[in-house]
């Protein structure tokens, strides 16, 4: 296929998905040899900022624990219980990292909690569904309690942790946590029942 070709079967299927309102907009970049195209479908524009969702995992949370493991404060052995009190105290940072810790996806309705100490107790009070090591389970939890590991030991927030150690150091300069602007420089994430339109805040309701 050629160049041509390619660009025009990846907009059609992008803008498929957008007449099925599937998305609100795409922006994607063709490059073949080193020659590249922006392309930008439905309500999507240059200089938006997109919700990275749970690429922060790799991105950022995973990146702060590998930064902080080749300082020395980290190790893979390390356990939950190293760090504070926790129903899972036995899980290793390793298990979390793989989702193999044995716990759940997700708390069971998080609106019923009304503060982020309200959803961090919840997160420190469950219990794994099975032994560490038995099962992999993609948890939403495993990141959340690495993310506090990673505050507790280099004794900042996460969001100025990574800001400081891992996006600025890279150049990553419009990537962070609460990043400020006007709503219309965000692309429209979700409609859900509880929040309605989700546009320029994060669209994980745990996070």
């Amino acid at each position: 296929m050629t160049t041509a070709e390619i660009e025009e079967k990846i907009t059609g299927i992008f803008e498929e998905a957008i007449r099925q309102k599937a998305v609100n907009g795409v922006s994607y970049a063709l490059v073949d040899q080193g020659r590249g195209s922006r392309h930008y479908l439905g309500q999507a524009e240059p200089g938006q900022f997109y919700d990275l969702a749970s690429l922060t995992k790799v991105v950022g949370t995973a990146s702060g624990i590998f930064k902080e493991m080749a300082a020395g404060k980290i190790s893979l052995k390390d356990r939950v219980g190293d760090f504070f009190p926790a129903a899972c105290s036995a899980v290793t940072v390793k298990e979390l990292l793989l989702h193999t810790s044995g716990l759940p996806a997700d708390l069971d309705d998080v609106w019923q909690y009304q503060s982020p100490g309200e959803v961090w107790e919840a997160v420190l009070a469950t219990k794994p569904l099975y032994l560490p090591g038995q099962e992999s389970i993609y948890s939403d939890l495993n990141f959340i309690i690495l993310g506090k590991i990673l505050e507790q030991v280099s004794g900042q927030d996460l969001s100025s942790f990574l800001r400081e150690e891992i996006f600025a150091p890279l150049g990553m300069r419009e990537t962070g946590f609460l990043l400020k602007g006007k709503r219309d420089n965000f692309v429209k994430t979700e409609i859900t029942k509880e929040r309605g339109q989700v546009w320029g805040n994060v669209h994980d309701e745990t996070a």
